[in-house]
């Protein structure tokens, strides 16, 4: 009895051995946590709020906690598993603490960790402390409106001077840099007070941002990338699109309005920008590209509204989301399985490039715009028309075109506009092939206009008859055929983006200097269009060497040049003239 017993004994000691240093490995294992890819990272002790607190969303709460091991820690917003937003806290004189609001959407809040510092802004991350959020908005569903008028009366191309003073106002910058959230909280509240409407809300807002946020151009390059959260936004005034897009996001959620952040695709690379719901519809805008716009490795800062209350199916030719239904599309761009990404994608890049502004100059473009534009157009026999209607309410402004193989501007081209609002770019091409075709704007004046539409052309075969060669891919001008017959009577007229002095049609002939005649192009009220009804001469010139018909004619303008030394005289376009 006493061996049995004295095995007993052993054999407790060996359990209950056994069972302790299982409960420590246990404990250990619980104590310390892990990131995602298994590597043990430091744990926050301290931690305000507290273990047992929920939060709610819309609120703001002062966080505080203390770890010895980290200098930044990762807030994650998420709904529900999905990052939607997120920020840093950093550490100041020891421990952390910063003010958070909770973002409307979220319905956990987790404060992410790192084994190595140097991962805080890319992972792998792991679970420092976890909240639950109540009183979570919903997405809910996106309801376009039937009129974009009162919209488009916001797209004004004009930041409210409200927001220009706002923008310099020292105490404010001061608050800017200082304490971001509170800058947010004052701006906001100013401007629920100058704001007659949710329009001017979120216009005030996209000024604001497009005024005092330059796009990081040095950021961008960048490996990681700088963090494009709010806070770090308006505390450093750069950015790239998420930091525009999120930052947007934040002030429209302080100041009350409806707002998702929307992740996607342009022509070249990922992009992000927002909807905006306001009077129950919803608004596609794109704050980074209203602030200005790439140029030679630097950004050029210039304001305007262009990508502000898009109309979707516009918005479609130059930005496309993750998720299908931020497309507001009825019927959605690509296919309809939710998965098939790049199945959708193929599909926008079928699309043209084309911007608003494009949309804003033409006259009635309707919602089967998508079906109707294509990246790649094709040519028929060597030869493309393009042809557009300018509205009446656009002012003086004009459409250049250029088709280019390579490097070079390797076809001939005419613009040809019937009138000052209207007209048909005819592309002659010199050989097969595929050719890159631009439109460009200019306004009255301008020497250098903006590229509205981009797309390809392809072309079957060089064209066995060319239209007339012009100098200037601006001039618009008639008659379109390259060759004209002696004796007969056309429709001559010139149309130039600049200010004309004057106009004419001068003949000339081989192995003589000078010219033979000259008809003058009389021009129209109201605009840059000069025209006349001429017959071409068919009678003979004689000169002191001989007898000569005309073999050549030229439109000739004169206009005043860019160094204001008064007037010079330019070749519009070349003719050749035979009987």
């Amino acid at each position: 009895m006493k061996l049995l017993a004295k095995r007993i004994q052993i054999g407790l000691f060996v359990v209950l051995t056994t069972l302790f240093l299982f409960s420590c490995s246990m404990l250990d294992g619980l104590g310390q946590k892990k990131d995602s890819a298994g590597n043990k990272v430091p744990s926050l002790s301290k931690v305000s709020p507290s273990n047992d607190d929920e939060l709610e969303a819309g609120k703001i709460y002062e966080f505080s906690f203390e770890c010895d091991e980290l200098d930044i820690v990762r807030v994650s917003y998420q709904n529900p598993d999905e990052e939607i937003d997120y920020e840093y806290i950093y550490k100041e004189n020891g421990s952390f603490k910063k003010r958070l609001w909770i973002p409307l959407k979220a319905t956990k809040v987790q404060l992410y960790v790192v084994s190595d510092q140097e991962k805080i802004y890319t992972g792998p991350f792991g679970v420092g402390k976890t909240y639950k959020v109540k009183g979570t908005k919903s997405y809910g569903s996106y309801v376009t409106p039937d009129s974009y008028d009162k919209a488009n009366s916001y797209r004004t191309n004009e930041p409210y001077p409200f927001i220009e003073n706002i923008a310099k106002d020292s105490t404010l910058e001061a608050k800017r840099k200082s304490d971001p959230l509170a800058y947010v909280e004052e701006v906001c509240t100013k401007i629920k007070g100058e704001a007659k409407d949710d329009f001017e809300k979120a216009k005030m807002i996209h000024d604001l941002l497009a005024l005092i946020i330059p796009y990081d151009m040095e950021g961008l390059k960048e490996d990681p990338m700088p963090p494009q959260d709010y806070w770090t936004v308006l505390k450093t005034t750069k950015g790239v699109c998420q930091g525009y897009a999120l930052t947007f996001n934040k002030f429209c959620e302080v100041i009350g309005l409806d707002c998702d952040y929307v992740f996607g695709w342009n022509r070249n690379d990922t992009h992000a920008w927002d909807i905006v719901k306001i009077e129950g519809k919803s608004y596609l805008m794109d704050v980074t590209w209203d602030a200005g716009r790439a140029v030679d490795g630097g950004f050029n800062k210039k304001y305007s509204t262009e990508y502000l209350f898009v109309k979707p199916y516009i918005f479609a030719f130059s930005h496309f989301p993750k998720h299908q239904e931020h497309q507001l599309l009825a019927t959605p761009i690509g296919s309809k399985a939710v998965n098939d990404i790049n199945d959708s994608k193929a599909a926008f890049n079928t699309l043209p490039d084309v911007t608003p502004l494009y949309f804003d100059m033409i006259e009635n473009p309707d919602n089967d715009v998508i079906g109707k534009l294509k990246a790649n157009a094709k040519a028929t026999d060597g030869k493309y028309s393009f042809s557009y209607k300018l509205r009446d309410d656009v002012g003086n402004v004009n459409f250049g075109i250029r088709a280019l193989k390579g490097e070079n501007d390797a076809n001939k081209i005419i613009k040809y506009n019937p009138t000052t609002k209207g007209g048909e770019a005819l592309f002659s091409f010199p050989e097969a092939g595929t050719y890159s075709a631009r439109v460009i704007l200019f306004k009255n004046g301008e020497s250098t206009g903006t590229v509205v539409a981009q797309f390809k052309i392809d072309v079957d075969k060089a064209a066995t008859e060319s239209y007339v060669e012009i100098l200037n891919p601006l001039v618009a001008v008639n008659p379109v055929e390259e060759t004209l017959k002696l004796g007969q009577t056309y429709e001559f007229y010139t149309l130039w983006n600049n200010e004309i002095v004057s106009a004419s049609i001068r003949y000339f002939t081989e192995g003589v200097n000078g010219y033979l005649q000259e008809d003058k192009l009389t021009k129209e009220a109201d605009s840059n269009l000069y025209k006349a009804s001429i017959t071409v001469p068919s009678k003979d010139f004689n000169l002191t060497d001989g007898t000569y018909k005309v073999t050549k004619a030229c439109i000739i303008v004169e206009m005043n040049k860019d160094d204001g030394t008064g007037t010079g005289k330019y070749v519009a376009a070349t003719y050749k003239v035979t009987e």
